[in-house]
């Protein structure tokens, strides 16, 4: 982890980055099957149109150290973001001892 930091400080010159996160809304071709308890209103995201979020982290070689591929919201992805294990792991320290 430390390498990491290191790393991304030389190359953004910001202290303490370990990874960087972003999100986006994934198309769906089609629905789920009539057997998915959802409502298919729910796969309809706040951009219009119909989609499943999906969130990864990488470190600075952008390799991905966690992806998230969630079920249908109509979320940004700070909000997103809060569903995740990694931020509850992140916000109880979890990760860092």
């Amino acid at each position: 982890m430390k390498d990491i930091i290191a790393r991304f400080k030389d190359l953004t010159s910001i202290l303490n980055i370990c990874g960087a996160i972003d999100g986006t809304h994934i198309p769906l071709v089609d629905f789920p099957s009539k057997k998915v308890t959802l409502i298919v209103g729910d796969y309809f995201n706040r951009k219009k149109f119909h989609s499943i979020m999906l969130q990864v982290l990488c470190d600075v070689e952008k390799i991905f150290w966690n992806i998230c591929a969630s079920q249908p919201r109509r979320v940004h992805d700070g909000g997103e973001f809060k569903r995740y294990n990694l931020y509850a792991q992140l916000r109880f320290q979890e990760i860092f001892q």
